[in-house]
């Protein structure tokens, strides 16, 4: 190889490698936006699962304050619960109901029944509209005119649980009166266990939901007890009178990792396998560009030699022919 064809395949290998990187780009930029597809689509996926999910808690506190109703509608209607209809009604609606474990009327706030009375004795005269750990919630519910939940926490009877403030109202007059609060006392295990949110890890989800509760202290409503949850999706629901944020992220992240190594491999191998192509193709229009320069110049040398051959003939031709005319032309002189 003489320094003109090293200088040229250096070239060439230079174009290749440049050829490299390109489609190397292109094929990671394409990767990226598949990625960027793929985690969309989970998180959309994940977001319908929160909403559902926060759905179906809200579907079911309908269903529970189906068993407030009675109470709300005997006293909007100006009626007086004595102790023992209040019990009886209490009871009949306790039947089968495991999530609620106490009924409480709490007329300006003050709780002054409940039902079961045996282990609710501490939270009788309590009054919710000033308690710390409740007048957020019930003032909110007082002013709103909509049930709202208050908890999970440690309840004065003991156990976690979650309060539902459902405000009745009476008439005064041309005006609607608060009179105090129908409160159902949710056992949050066993209202967790009728969710069937551990569906959600059988999904391969981690997942966590707050609220904000007083001075800005996240309070922790339900989750799948994972120590960290990092690069979750947040979902804000609404939920009467309060905002709750489901957090979300399934096991192995938006991406497997597996996923990220495959399309790194792929666009590796499919970089290179075009880089041979595109050398395999500039190699050979080298070649072809060598041979076609070879076959010109061996053209124009038959050329320049016809050429010449040509000229030479041509003088030959005129340095006979001179002489010629003067010989011929002498002896014409001479035969005359």
């Amino acid at each position: 190889m003489n320094k003109e064809e090293v200088v040229q395949l250096n070239k060439l290998k230079r174009k290749t490698g440049l050829f490299f990187i390109i489609v190397m780009g292109v094929m990671l930029i394409c990767f990226i936006f598949l990625i960027q597809f793929e985690v969309n689509k989970e998180k959309i996926s994940a977001s319908y699962t929160a909403e559902d999910t926060v759905r179906k808690i809200e579907t079911q506190l309908g269903r529970y304050l189906e068993n407030s109703e009675m109470f709300k509608n005997i006293i909007s209607s100006e009626h007086t619960i004595s102790d023992e209809q209040f019990n009886q009604l209490a009871s009949y609606m306790k039947k089968n109901k495991n999530v609620i474990e106490a009924y409480e009327l709490a007329p300006n706030g003050i709780i002054e029944k409940a039902y079961p009375l045996k282990g609710n004795e501490k939270v009788i005269g309590m009054n919710t509209l000033e308690l710390p750990e409740r007048q957020k919630e019930a003032n909110i519910a007082r002013k709103s005119g909509e049930y709202t939940i208050a908890g999970p926490y440690e309840l004065k009877q003991g156990g976690t649980g979650a309060l539902l403030f459902d405000p009745i109202y009476i008439n005064d007059g041309n005006e609607k009166k608060f009179w105090g609060f129908s409160i159902l006392v949710l056992n949050w295990d066993a209202f967790l266990e009728e969710l069937e949110v551990d569906k959600l890890e059988d999904a391969t989800y981690h997942f966590k939901v707050w609220k904000e509760g007083n001075n800005g202290k996240h309070v922790t409503i339900m989750s799948c007890g994972h120590s960290s949850l990092n690069h979750t999706l947040s979902v804000a629901c609404e939920v009467p009178n309060d905002t709750w944020y489901f957090e979300i992220v399934p096991f192995q992240g938006w991406i497997p990792m597996s996923y990220k190594i495959f399309g790194s491999i792929v666009s590796v191998l499919v970089a290179i396998l075009l880089s041979m192509g595109y050398w395999q193709i500039i190699l050979r229009r080298e070649k072809e560009a060598v041979y076609a320069k070879q076959i010109e110049k061996v053209a124009t040398e038959a050329q320049h030699a016809n050429q010449a051959k040509t000229r030479f003939l041509f003088n030959m031709s005129h340095d006979i022919r001179t002489p010629m005319n003067a010989i011929i032309g002498y002896t014409q002189i001479i035969r005359k």
